[in-house]
């Protein structure tokens, strides 16, 4: 299987502004809403008049480690840039090595830190964007990944020819490149 839109984690920038959510971070919704006015006709025949897409983005982040908090005050600076200055926010919502989807949004939710639990474990925040300019059509991206994660223990290796093969991570014994080599 190869991903529609890529699989990744969201990267958002402004200006010099810029930050790359952590692989812990769910990859984002991205859902392209047709806008359309409807005529009709005096004999009662419907015409649609299509105007492009809106891309509507949903994120879920999370604040779980030592060192978060930064990635959101830099988020949180982009997203007070953007509004103070009425500028759009490049948003890659599935950021990876291959090709990404880009969109230039506006922030469009509400913004609020929701606990994980009562102890102090770790925080998430919903986030939605639109896109500043209709799309004409639907992007078409499809990701081709050389690796995709299976699960914890095992990788699915993709080869130039379409070829796979599922290497499991736990047959492998790291390697001491400051020995020297033995030959026996």
């Amino acid at each position: 299987m190869y991903p529609i839109f890529s699989y990744g984690s969201p990267r958002m920038s402004i200006g010099d502004l810029s930050v790359h959510f952590p692989t812990k971070n769910p990859a984002g919704e991205v859902v392209f809403e047709p806008k359309e006015e409807q005529l009709e006709t005096l004999g009662g025949d419907a015409i649609p008049v299509f105007m492009g897409y809106r891309a509507n983005v949903h994120l879920k982040l999370y604040n779980t480690g030592a060192q978060d908090y930064e990635k959101h005050l830099t988020m949180m600076n982009i997203i007070n840039h953007s509004r103070s200055n009425r500028l759009p926010i490049l948003l890659q919502p599935r950021f990876s090595s291959g090709v990404t989807l880009n969109l230039y949004v506006f922030p469009k939710s509400e913004f609020g830190y929701k606990e994980i639990t009562n102890l102090n474990a770790g925080q998430s925040i919903d986030l939605e964007f639109f896109s500043k300019t209709l799309l004409n059509e639907l992007p078409l991206i499809v990701n081709l990944p050389r690796f995709l994660m299976l699960d914890k223990e095992h990788f699915l290796l993709l080869s130039n020819s379409g070829n796979k093969l599922i290497l499991p991570t736990s047959n492998y014994h790291p390697v001491d490149i400051t020995s020297e080599p033995n030959f026996t």
